[in-house]
């Protein structure tokens, strides 16, 4: 009859453990993922059948990371012209550009709220902040404005400054990131962008359709993979450490 016996070595279960445990955390976060982009896919939707709502009177329901997921709102505000900035790196069919944000003050209120008022290329393609002639001539006296709430991504990657220009004006940007926005207009602003629909005839192009979307089926795809390489890492583990064992064979009976 054959013997296994299962030992384990801990120079080897050791790396074991924290690589399986390394496969389970990109599963779940996978997992995770798959659901945010269906709720965001579900919030899309749902405001591109929905009416507009007053901005003052939703203020208070909105969450600044789940509830306010593509809000459909109008709102009346000021624009500040005189500080705005480029959010680069923006490309619209193989065309380098800019999306253009600036801060809007709504009457009673202290806060102010970050317009994105869509997207421009770069003059004669020649990245030149002093060439950018956004069209910004509106009643500065105030404006009343339809758009989409969101709150910016606020986990990302940059490899240096967000602020490419500090203490000029268009200041350029590479990641809509709201604390250094609020620090360069020395201003308290609101934790969502608008993402302008009105027409405002100033040439810049407002299409906010969810087309770079990575799709909640492919997230859960990812993480069948990596639950899988867990699953299979597990089962070699359990194959290396057992060992079949000899054993003694019994004496006759006398």
């Amino acid at each position: 009859m054959r013997h296994y016996q299962f030992k384990v070595k801990w120079q080897v279960a050791l790396p074991v453990a924290c690589l399986f445990a390394l496969l389970l955390s990109l599963g779940f976060w996978q997992l995770d993922r798959a659901e945010q982009k269906a709720k965001l896919l579900t919030a899309y939707e749902v405001s591109q059948m929905a009416p507009p709502q007053d901005f003052d009177g939703v203020l208070f329901e909105l969450d600044a990371d789940t509830d306010s997921l593509y809000q459909s709102i109008e709102v009346f505000g000021a624009f500040q012209t005189e500080r705005y900035f480029l959010l680069e790196n923006k490309i619209r069919d193989g065309v380098v550009g800019v999306e253009v944000l600036i801060p809007l003050q709504i009457p009673g209120h202290e806060q102010w709220l970050i317009v994105n008022r869509g997207w421009m290329p770069w003059p004669e393609g020649q990245r030149n902040v002093g060439a950018v002639k956004a069209a910004l001539e509106v009643n500065e006296d105030g404006i009343a404005l339809t758009g989409l709430l969101r709150a910016p991504n606020s986990r990302y990657f940059a490899l240096g400054p967000i602020v490419d220009n500090p203490g000029q004006w268009p200041q350029l940007l590479q990641q809509p990131d709201l604390a250094v926005i609020s620090e360069s207009l020395n201003a308290p602003l609101y934790p969502w962008i608008l993402l302008l629909e009105s027409d405002i005839n100033d040439g810049l192009v407002r299409e906010w359709a969810l087309t770079n979307i990575m799709p909640p089926a492919k997230h859960i795809g990812y993480a069948v993979q990596w639950f899988s390489l867990a699953l299979a890492l597990l089962v070699l583990f359990i194959v290396v450490s057992t060992h079949r064992v000899k054993r003694p064979a019994d004496k006759p009976s006398s």
